[in-house]
């Protein structure tokens, strides 16, 4: 749990939490190249949350002291950084980035009110390279798959309906090109989404 903002007049922070179940990473070896093929990162059972807390009611380990030890571990002067467009190891290691194959499932992320809790749920989350060719240099090809994402409100206890639905189960795929920066330098720059058509991929929020 970390604060990630507080309003200074009455004290109340807005409190990230969070946790992950399971990451396994396996790949294969191709024994004639000796070089690594296939490589998957696969995550289970994540979730987020954000609440607004009092100050007074605010758990351990939520406050922003962690800020100020953020360089406690550096000590004397930094270590010479080698040029990484040079070094083997490094190319050799963004080559298996670039090929990995990302699949994440039971995602669940909620945002806590006063008044209850909005929560948006994934499944079968798949980014997967598809080409590459023409050199290093060359864009990176990637499909994108969201296999079911949902959402419903849960209102506090009380008369009411005690869960109400926000975002029906949809589907989504498409072709991400980054034409700009390394892969899963960022998720808003350096990209080109083209999505497809198919009956799942309407949003219908209500």
């Amino acid at each position: 749990r970390r604060t990630v903002a507080r309003d200074p007049a009455d004290g109340r922070a807005v409190v990230l939490g969070g946790r992950l179940g399971r990451a396994e990473l396996s790949w294969a070896w191709d024994l004639s190249s000796a070089l690594v093929r296939d490589v998957r990162l696969a995550i289970d059972g994540v979730r987020v949350s954000l609440t607004l807390e009092d100050r007074d009611g605010a758990a351990p380990g939520s406050s922003d002291d962690g800020d100020d030890h953020a360089g406690a571990g550096h000590l004397g002067p930094s270590a010479p950084v080698e040029n990484p467009e040079s070094d083997w190891k490094a190319g050799y290691l963004r080559q298996i980035v670039d090929h990995l194959t990302l699949i994440v499932d039971d995602v669940e992320i909620s945002i806590e009110t006063g008044g209850g809790r909005v929560v948006l749920r994934a499944d079968d989350i798949r980014l997967r390279t598809t080409e590459r060719g023409g050199g290093a240099d060359a864009p990176l090809e990637q499909t994108l798959a969201l296999g079911s994402v949902r959402g419903h409100v849960e209102s506090a206890p009380g008369p009411g309906p005690g869960t109400l639905p926000l975002v029906d189960d949809f589907g989504y795929e498409a072709t991400v090109r980054r034409f700009a920066g390394r892969r899963f330098d960022g998720l808003l720059s350096g990209l080109a989404v083209d999505g497809a058509g198919g009956p799942r991929s309407a949003v219908r929020v209500h």
